[in-house]
This record gives structure tokens, sequence and C-alpha cells, in this order.
């Protein structure tokens, strides 16, 4: 897992969607972090600033927990072939 960008998330979701510091870690799911659906849709819009990609609607349906994000974002950066 890439520290920084989960790093980055991590920030996000604590300045930004106020969620606990301590509730932040790779295996925490969005309901475990009290988003709804909409602050989930946000925050996925915001990755989408942040990092330039764009996340389909299949793809952010199986972003479920703080690494599942990292994880797409990994391969979203990646290079392509």
């Amino acid at each position: 897992m890439d520290t920084t960008l989960y790093d980055h998330l991590a920030h996000c979701l604590t300045t930004k969607f106020r969620v606990d510091p301590a509730a932040v870690r790779p295996q925490a799911t969005f309901d475990s972090l009290d988003l709804d659906s909409l602050a989930r849709l946000e925050f996925l819009l915001t990755l989408e600033d942040d990092f330039h990609v764009d996340i389909d609607e299949e793809e952010a349906a199986a972003v479920t927990t703080v690494a599942a994000a990292v994880d797409l974002l990994e391969r979203k950066r990646a290079p392509a072939p």
C-alpha cells in the first residue's frame, strides 16, 4: 500500500469529513467512519480532483474501505503499458 496515498486519504477524511483520526485505518469501512452515501460520493469526487483521475460508478461501488480507495488510486495512477 502506498503510504503517501494513504496519508493523503487519512488527512482528507479527518479534515474535510471530520472523521476521528483514531478510526481511520486501512480496513475501516466507510460505514464504520459514519460516511453516508452523499459523503462517500463527495469523498470520491475529492479524490478525482486531488489526483486527476476519473472514477466510474462501478469502481466507486467497489470502494468500501480506505484500503480499497488507496488500491483504486494506485491502479488509476499506474503508467499505461
